[in-house]
């Protein structure tokens, strides 16, 4: 009978002590999706299923938000979409043999099967990075059997644009492209779109930028990736001769690096210069003010921004007012005093001209839709008709006017088609 009770009560200290002290899983250790995650992590994003959620931008004018994973099961996966009305995604084509991983840490996202280890997290703003951006970044522990990787890419209301390296002619022109964003992918809205002052930002209907990847091994030896995004793939092709003879682990294999900045991303820096794109007016209306994304690169860049009308080269009256623009890349506005008109279905220059200083105005390559030339001018009182402009070839200026649309009289719209 002794042996009986004591056994009863070793049982029940046992079962009272596996309910007691029995420990938390650690990260990745569990067997719930979000016992993988970190505590820091869950405070960033929200889990459903297997899938993570992040608002990169709350404000109701440009909200941005990025997925990673999916809901039914993780996936190598992100997804950003922009204004709740266009997005894109890129997923990791599985090749790998063995088990899969899911972990984390304060900062990332880790996935790991067979010879790739994926981390996910994001990008404080820079220089490079304005507003920021979010890493798609693969590790090979070994030499891989192929050099290149694949991501299948859906898209919904985008265009994805490549970012060629620059001419002779244009670079004659002082037109300036990063490293980075050689052999890159600007991301813009598919279709037209207008801005209304109380509703969504639009400004150049830019959603994101892919840059190029740079793969670096565990001795510092570093290469550029090519992209190439092409019948529903995005794929990354690393030199052969560099996996060769790399020291393993290679880091940033394909590190998909996504800007959250909807602004351009090439430079051309320019003295007594009339700069412009073209576009076609969505609707008649008046103009209050036109928009440049830029910084003064040298000595102080005075600033203002015109219209004319493309077919004639006649100036549009009034002008901007002048502004001065300092070493801060932002976006400057050139407010106009007085009625600017401006016509439906009629097609315009939107005109950038600095003096005194280099203002570098930022723009991008795109599909020629938009178009961008310049004009030799010293800077002062506006020519009427200007001279022929020189073309920038298939070059989009980081500009925009913003008018009052007849359709809407109350609210002020931007007009990012010019």
């Amino acid at each position: 009978m002794n042996k009986l009770i004591t056994s009863i009560v070793v049982i029940l200290i046992a079962i009272v002590g596996f309910f007691v002290v029995k420990p938390e899983p650690p990260f990745g250790g569990g067997t719930a999706f979000s016992d993988k995650i970190s505590s820091k992590l869950k405070q960033e994003y929200t889990i459903t299923g297997e899938k993570l959620t992040k608002e990169v931008s709350n404000n109701p004018k440009d909200r941005i938000v990025l997925k990673v994973g999916d809901e039914a099961k993780f996936k190598p996966k992100i997804e950003l979409s922009r204004w709740d009305e266009v997005s894109f995604n890129l997923e990791l084509v599985d090749v790998e043999t063995g088990t899969e991983t899911i972990t984390s840490d304060d900062t990332k996202i880790i996935w790991n099967k067979g010879n790739k280890t994926v981390n996910f997290y994001e990008i404080v703003p820079s220089s490079e990075l304005p507003d920021g951006g979010y890493e798609f970044d693969i590790t090979f522990k070994k030499k891989p059997s192929t050099n290149k990787i694949e991501f299948t890419i859906n898209s919904n209301g985008v265009k994805f644009f490549y970012q060629p390296p620059l001419t002779q002619a244009q670079i004659d022109r002082g037109m300036e492209r990063p490293d980075n964003v050689v052999g890159s992918y600007a991301v813009y809205a598919s279709e037209k779109k207008i801005n209304y002052e109380e509703g969504k930002l639009y400004r150049v209907g830019k959603v994101s930028h892919i840059f190029r990847p740079k793969i670096v091994d565990s001795a510092g030896h570093e290469t550029w990736g090519e992209l190439n995004i092409a019948g529903g793939f995005l794929t990354v092709t690393i030199p052969q001769e560099f996996l060769d003879t790399a020291i393993y682990p290679v880091h940033h294999a394909a590190g998909l690096t996504l800007g959250f900045s909807g602004t351009c991303t090439s430079n051309t820096g320019q003295t007594n210069f009339l700069q412009m794109s073209s576009g076609t007016a969505a609707s008649s209306g008046t103009v209050s003010k036109i928009s440049s994304y830029g910084y003064n690169s040298s000595g102080t860049s005075n600033n203002k921004g015109a219209l004319y009308v493309l077919g004639t080269r006649a100036l549009v009256s009034p002008q901007s007012d002048q502004i001065t623009a300092t070493t801060t890349l932002q976006w400057w506005d050139y407010p106009i005093t007085g009625t600017l008109s401006i016509t439906s279905g009629t097609a315009y220059y939107i005109t950038s001209w600095s003096g005194g200083g280099t203002y570098t105005q930022k723009w991008d390559s795109t599909d020629g839709t938009y178009g961008a030339w310049e004009d030799a001018q010293t800077y002062g009182a506006w020519p009427d008709p200007m001279d022929a402009p020189g073309s920038y070839g298939t070059a989009n200026m980081c500009a925009y006017a913003t008018y009052e649309g007849a359709s809407v009289p109350v609210k002020k719209q931007s007009e990012y088609w010019f």
